[in-house]
């Protein structure tokens, strides 16, 4: 299925077409496995019809080309085309994105991005001779924007010439790439695969408990409406504090007075049989009442000591129903979400989320190809990728998964590498820094790891 065939926009269909052109100059260019159901991908989202292709290549000097084109309904459409280096090769990034919709360009981007910091010498010679082509709207880089060399191209193409525009500088920038990858110069450096920092994207977790507090379940397997609630999301509460309250509680509140009387009754009434069964007992000895007045009474003494015991295990089941029609916090910690609201009977997800946010921690996604170069121990710096607060935070590598899996934090930056699979790693936040976004949970962060 061609992106035409797609509905794609022009500029869109016209870039896709020159990047496929330009990779065909590229030396040993080879085909990269894909799974056929990734490949052209139809479906809906949020009502919307989405399609969907990925293209993806080799070659030398080049570990990945990957292009991306889609549609979703009517209106957004988007190339995503990244081409990542060889790890054993002094090459650049290259990033290309377009979003648009509805016939209008909203962003255009593209760049050679640095590895390791800094652009190589021929990349910076081969850039600053291109020729300086303008644009009418220049957009501002966000926040995440260092990852981008000086010579990215970040716009809002205004017309057609313009999107032309944007195809030539598009062109320039892999024609770049492609005289690196032909010339000597590029040949494999292990200096370069070894000293190369890792950056991964990652998000913000309590490196303590996460809790999700569920209503108890009633006799009849369902569990009682919530009757009030009594925190916030984002409010600090204290262990055993009280969060919330059913609306069983009265109920079984008047039922632990009715057994609290009755057993009160109970005991009064096995006092005064006690005393008489002893006085029937001594006359029984001494032959002046019969023994069957004494086995009645006997019998009935034993008859009320079962009663008192069976109403004093009611008593002690209701106190544990009456603990339970209470949500009390298990651990000190922060109110993360709530699921429920008064008058509502709570469903799988529970009540609400209590975090212990005192200790943060961070959790990066490494790619399996750079994995072997992180470590226990090792440094860290973060930082928000959408400005969720200023500055780094500190961090240190404290745990490494042993298992590789899907990554879950989807980038929003053309270096991003989206069907990549990946090794979580846990870094522990410095005190300080873990105070200043305790109340940022789940927040998306770039990490960068010390060489």
């Amino acid at each position: 299925m061609s992106s035409a065939a797609l509905g794609i926009h022009p500029l869109v269909d016209a870039l896709a077409e020159r990047i496929r052109g330009c990779w065909q100059e590229l030396p040993e260019l080879g085909p990269l496995a894909v799974d056929p159901e990734l490949e052209a991908i139809s479906g809906s989202l949020d009502g919307e019809d989405l399609f969907i292709r990925n293209e993806l290549r080799c070659s030398r000097g080049l570990r990945k080309l990957h292009l991306e084109t889609a549609r979703l309904g009517a209106g957004l459409q988007i190339l995503h085309c990244v081409f990542f280096p060889d790890p054993r090769y002094d090459l650049p990034v290259f990033g290309a994105d377009i979003v648009a919709g509805r016939g209008v360009v909203s962003a255009a981007i593209v760049d050679l991005s640095p590895v390791t910091g800094q652009l190589p010498e021929p990349v910076l010679r081969r850039l600053e001779a291109l020729p300086r082509r303008s644009f009418s709207q220049e957009r501002e880089l966000p926040e995440w924007g260092t990852i981008f060399s000086p010579y990215v191209r970040f716009v809002r193409p205004a017309d057609a010439a313009e999107e032309e525009q944007f195809i030539a500088v598009v062109v320039d920038f892999l024609e770049v790439l492609a005289a690196l990858v032909a010339t000597p110069a590029a040949a494999p450096a292990a200096p370069v695969a070894t000293s190369e920092a890792v950056s991964a994207l990652g998000r913000l977790e309590p490196a303590g408990d996460v809790r999700r507090l569920a209503a108890p379940m009633g006799a009849a397997g369902a569990s009682p409406r919530l009757a009030s609630l009594l925190v916030q999301e984002g409010d600090r509460v204290q262990r055993g504090q009280l969060l919330a309250s059913f609306d069983n509680r009265p109920a079984l509140l008047a039922d632990q007075r009715l057994l609290q009387t009755r057993i009160a009754s109970l005991q009064q009434q096995l006092a005064l049989l006690e005393r008489d069964t002893g006085r029937y007992r001594g006359l029984a000895q001494r032959g002046v009442t019969t023994s069957g007045d004494l086995d009645n009474r006997e019998i009935k003494l034993l008859d009320l000591r079962g009663q008192l015991s069976q109403a004093r295990a009611q008593l002690a089941r209701l106190s544990t129903d009456l603990v339970q029609s209470e949500l009390r916090a298990p651990i000190a910690g922060t109110v993360l979400r709530i699921d429920a609201r008064p008058g509502e009977r709570p469903d799988s997800d529970g009540i609400l989320e209590l975090g212990a946010t005192d200790r943060m921690e961070a959790v990066a996604e490494v790619y399996e190809s750079d994995i072997s170069r992180v470590r226990i121990g090792q440094t860290a710096s973060l930082i928000s990728e959408n400005g969720g607060f200023r500055g780094q935070l500190r961090a240190r590598v404290v745990r490494i998964a042993p298992q590789v899996r899907q990554r879950q934090v989807l980038a929003t930056d053309p270096t991003g590498d989206a069907d990549a699979r990946v090794v979580e790693v846990r870094l522990a936040l410095d005190p300080a820094d873990a105070a200043r976004v305790r109340d940022l949970v789940g927040l998306k962060l770039i990490v960068r790891f010390q060489p």
